[in-house]
């Protein structure tokens, strides 16, 4: 786990800890898009005591990597959506446009100009999706981590810039970077007047990170109840609800019926958008 993940696990984690009477230890364990850590897990016994927080990188794995050593519903008890986020495209003021609409023009009146980074799985396909929808030609740039694409973006390395809500918001707010749009279907709470990519005239554009709580399978029913409603109120309350708004994220506390609803409806978007991209498995 890292940045947004790591953030929300230490901030729910404590609360847990406190309600239940149970130290929750985070430990993260990176690479490979998160499917390392996410490997040990499904070994795991389904006791309770190992849990897995990711993004929804876990779902989007299969389809941007020749070999994931686990199936990412089978060999997993989902818990519940912790919290949601959108991407948001950026900027440096810098750039010859300031709104989402104007980037559109510009880049179709000079193809293959621009270049956007971005930092992961989902934001690459964030971007190809915006690619395909809005008819743009937009040269993409992998960066291994948020903080050096943003970096890039405010120097003027690269044009654009896929990244999520928390990384963008203190150089959004500073001035340092322009938030053009986010990418889903309704603003954001954080960033409240950014209007989202729908607005700008792309219809249909729904894209959005998730960080979601899973055991291994087999994980007992009355666990999984127990810890889903106790994160459901850490997450209604107001403090978790500010310090959530900080980093970009609203929370849900989906029950686990709807997590594993959630995750059906949302393989299917992601496996589109990268058949639709010609994005194959690396």
């Amino acid at each position: 786990m890292r940045g947004g993940t790591d953030a929300v696990a230490r901030s729910v984690g404590k609360r847990l800890s406190e309600t239940l009477g149970q130290p929750f230890i985070i430990e993260n364990r990176p690479g490979a898009n998160g499917a390392i850590g996410t490997a040990i897990l499904a070994k795991a016994p389904p006791d309770g005591y190992n849990l897995l927080l990711v993004t929804v990188s876990h779902i989007i794995n299969p389809y941007v990597m020749k070999s994931v050593p686990y199936d990412p519903v089978a060999d997993f008890t989902p818990i519940t959506i912790l919290a949601t986020a959108p991407n948001v495209i950026v900027a440096a003021p810098t750039q010859p446009f300031a709104t989402m609409k104007e980037m559109i023009a510009y880049a179709k009146a000079n193809p293959g100009k621009l270049s956007i980074g971005n930092s992961d799985a989902a934001s690459m396909l964030i971007v190809e999706t915006l690619k395909l929808k809005a008819g743009l030609d937009l040269q993409q740039a992998a960066y291994k981590g948020g903080g050096a694409l943003t970096a890039d973006v405010m120097g003027g390395h690269v044009a654009l810039g896929a990244m999520s809500t928390g990384t963008a918001f203190p150089h959004y707010k500073s001035g340092k970077l322009r938030a053009l749009a986010v990418t889903q279907s309704k603003r954001t709470a954080s960033m409240p007047e950014v209007p989202t990519v729908e607005e700008a005239g792309i219809s249909g554009f729904n894209m959005y990170v998730w960080f979601g709580l899973f055991g291994p399978a087999g994980l007992p029913e009355p666990i999984v109840l127990q810890l889903q409603r106790e994160i459901a109120k850490a997450l209604a309350e107001a403090p978790m609800v500010a310090h959530l708004a900080e980093l970009g994220m609203e929370g849900k506390g989906s029950s686990p019926a709807e997590t594993a609803a959630i995750m059906k409806t949302d393989t299917e978007v992601w496996a589109a958008a990268a058949k639709a991209a010609g994005v194959k498995p690396e």
